[in-house]
């Protein structure tokens, strides 16, 4: 390498340094000034603690089941008027399982507007939106939820529906799946497994086409995700078995190869 080329090189490798080093030293000026900035006081540290307190409380709820004792804490969080991004959700989601439909609805159409939209509440906002009849904006927010699920079950399940050809019963069957394949990929806030939750969601879709090959094949699904010392593993046995085994004969080959990769011991 030649001197002048030697020296160049230096010159650039000094530059760089010196830029990154200036960088690094704004960086950290940038942070110190923003924790210089209005400090949260005693008060509102107190707020923001009663706040989670109220979150936690309901989503503990939700997971055994206290709907009723869930809406209160919820409306707890919310009413410390200091925009709980969790407490509206968990509002929603108490009123829908209560049976509030209409009053889960206006919740979370407030979430929308508000651009919280996520993942884990657009699926039963679509299932109120079906219920409410509001066909294209149900489809709209199924549809939005789909890029955002990377479970490779509900991927697959996607394929095989065809939003824009179901009818009602169709695509509820369909948001049920979505619902309980949420489920069986995420605990709560509270730390509490969902796979019951999910079980719940599968039997649902079950119910509504007892002949579709992907409600017999989730059922199914679901029922493995289950921990063998859960005894509705047990009590399900017979009814995951046979819907296998009839999701297996459908005629639907990709559902066929599912199932086998579900039942093979690897």
């Amino acid at each position: 390498m030649s001197k002048q080329l030697m020296s160049t090189a230096c010159l650039c490798l000094s530059f760089w340094a010196a830029t990154v080093a200036h960088g690094q030293r704004q960086a950290a000026a940038a942070s110190n000034r923003s924790k210089n900035i209005n400090p949260l006081t005693p008060r509102q540290k107190s707020v923001l603690n009663r706040m989670a307190s109220s979150d936690s409380a309901a989503a503990a709820n939700l997971d055994k089941g206290k709907y009723a004792a869930a809406e209160a804490s919820a409306r707890q969080s919310l009413a410390l008027g200091i925009g709980s991004g969790k407490g509206q959700e968990l509002l929603a989601e108490a009123l829908n399982a209560e049976g509030k439909s209409k009053e889960a609805l206006q919740v979370y159409r407030q979430i929308a507007a508000q651009g919280g939209q996520f993942p884990r509440n657009m699926l039963p906002y679509a299932l109120l939106l079906l219920k409410a009849g509001q066909w294209p904006q149900a489809v709209s927010a199924y549809n939005t939820v789909l890029p955002f699920l990377s479970d490779g079950d509900l991927v697959q399940a996607n394929l095989h529906f065809s939003l824009n050809k179901l009818d009602s019963l169709g695509l509820e069957t369909a948001i049920h799946i979505g619902l309980g394949l949420t489920y069986v990929s995420s605990d709560s806030w509270g730390g509490h497994s969902r796979k019951d939750r999910a079980m719940l969601e599968f039997d649902q879709a079950l119910r509504l086409q007892p002949a579709s090959a992907l409600a017999n094949y989730y059922y199914g699904y679901g029922w493995k995700q289950l921990d063998p010392k859960d005894t509705r593993k047990h009590q399900q046995a017979a009814k995951a078995k046979a819907a296998l085994q009839k999701a297996a004969s459908s005629g639907n080959s990709s559902v066929k190869k599912a199932v086998n990769r579900l039942n093979s011991p690897n």
